[in-house]
């Protein structure tokens, strides 16, 4: 689990005791080395443009990775229900799906 007992107690003993088994706590993610967006982050990157040009806390950013694997119907059927509700969607990494 990419997570500590020290930060998410709750969380490790529900999940173990969800899946029966023991859990090996990965820690969490450093923060970036240069205190920002993180070292890949372009300023100039369409993505980054969009997210900046957002109002504040209108932007909902769901993070699945590769724990979840979801074929590519599903992922299209996540962003076709954000396109109903009228939201704006990037569906970054789709293409992964």
């Amino acid at each position: 689990m990419r997570s500590c007992p020290e930060w998410e107690l709750h969380a490790f003993s529900h999940a173990a005791a969800l899946l029966g088994k023991t859990l090996v706590p990965l820690g969490l993610l450093p923060p970036s080395p240069d205190g920002g967006r993180g070292a890949g982050m372009n300023r100039d990157d369409a993505t980054v443009r969009w997210l900046d040009a957002q109002p504040p806390k209108s932007v909902v950013y769901v993070a699945l990775g590769s724990e979840v694997p979801l074929r590519v119907e599903l992922v299209h059927d996540r962003a076709g229900s954000w396109a109903r509700a009228r939201r704006d969607t990037i569906p970054l990494g789709a293409e992964e799906a």
